[in-house]
């Protein structure tokens, strides 16, 4: 089988949604399929993959990664017909072309909605708009599609509450659990000067005025020097928590390492002692995963996002979106090594569920009932 993914974003850009499609790649790869990447084209930087054709395309302003993208000006077209399943992983100019093109040759249209919310803060022409003419676009696309493909169940109840009608798969982001639990942190902790009987947490994600690492960073205040934080990613906030981190104090205790490779992950999550957030999006479901993976016990607020990913007290504590519980949390974990230890080693148990193996095995059955089903031509 061929299968086209359609992408307004990847490689170098080291996102969430970069990695998932990367995994899913190889997996399908793996299985004996062909998968043809159309992105944007990086600016200064030559892909070394044959499977991927480039767009014509102009970076939107900061480091998201994100571009403005004139696929109509490319000879990608024959991609799509010669495609058996087309699948995008973004709903704008190029999903929207994709899906044209896919109608036009009466191909099985397959959309991933990773996380509109993203699509908010990285995209300028997305983030102009308001949040309910943006959700009434969505719908209207996923309802073009010939399936939906969403992380998490409660994405599908909202997909199913904004009115979208078109069959709806959830399959997780899939992760390579054999990676992730081969990490080797003690190199990075220690040239950070990070004693071993500290407690090291780590967040992982974009630092955006949409994150709530401004509680994260107000719990900590409230703890003594043997609590940590490392903050992996980058964004437009990075030097407001910065200056927050100075005002509170504890700016020699926070660690701003901004975006890291995908390949250096395993290593990083490995030198930390817990993962902690407070939000969960996209890139804070496939942190989840990841740490758990590499045998992180989680601290997460009350989301029915997490109810997919991890249970309190087994894999994780889950806590109130407050800086008493957030401060509890870490404390306790701390002062209880033996639980932190627990939770640790259910945590990886737990991650097996979610592997790339399972995963593509659910992505491979639902292309195949794609076919199935009759293309969408209006």
């Amino acid at each position: 089988m061929t299968i086209a993914f359609i992408t307004e974003v990847y490689l170098p850009t080291a996102s969430s949604t970069v990695r998932s499609i990367e995994s899913q790649r190889q997996a399908l790869e793996q299985h004996g399929h062909t998968v043809r990447i159309i992105a944007p084209s990086p600016v200064g930087i030559r892909l070394e993959q044959k499977m991927v054709h480039t767009i014509p395309s102009v970076p939107f302003p900061g480091d998201s990664g994100y571009h403005l993208t004139f696929p109509a000006l490319s000879n990608a077209g024959p991609i799509i017909e010669q495609a058996d399943i087309v699948h995008a992983h973004h709903p704008f100019t190029m999903g929207s072309w994709a899906q044209q093109l896919a109608r036009q040759y009466h191909k099985p249209f397959v959309f991933t909605n990773h996380d509109y919310l993203s699509y908010q803060q990285h995209i300028p022409v997305a983030g102009s708009l308001k949040k309910r003419p943006l959700a009434a676009y969505l719908t209207q696309f996923a309802n073009a599609s010939t399936i939906v493909i969403v992380p998490t169940s409660k994405a599908e109840a909202t997909l199913k509450a904004a009115g979208v009608t078109r069959p709806i798969h959830v399959i997780m982001n899939g992760i390579n659990t054999d990676q992730f639990s081969q990490g080797h942190g003690e190199r990075w902790r220690a040239a950070l000067g990070i004693p071993h009987n500290h407690l090291l947490a780590i967040h992982v994600g974009p630092l955006t005025s949409q994150s709530t690492i401004p509680l994260i960073l107000q719990s900590l205040a409230q703890l003594d020097e043997t609590y940590q934080l490392v903050l992996v990613g980058d964004g437009p906030d990075r030097t407001d928590l910065e200056q927050l981190a100075a005002e509170l104090g504890i700016a020699h205790r926070i660690y701003f390492l901004g975006q890291i490779g995908y390949r250096s992950m395993p290593d990083i999550y490995a030198g930390a002692d817990v993962l902690i957030t407070a939000t969960t999006n996209q890139a804070r479901v496939t942190s989840l995963l990841e740490a758990q993976a590499a045998g992180l016990p989680v601290i997460a607020t009350q989301s029915a996002n997490t109810h997919d990913i991890v249970r309190h007290t087994e894999t994780a504590l889950i806590t109130e979106s407050t800086r008493t519980s957030l401060t509890h949390a870490l404390r306790q974990l701390n002062l209880r090594p033996a639980l932190r230890h627990t939770l640790a080693a259910k945590a990886r148990q737990a991650a097996k569920r979610h592997s790339i193996q399972t995963t593509s095995a659910q992505l491979l059955n639902t292309y195949q009932l794609a076919r199935k089903l009759k293309p969408i031509t209006r």
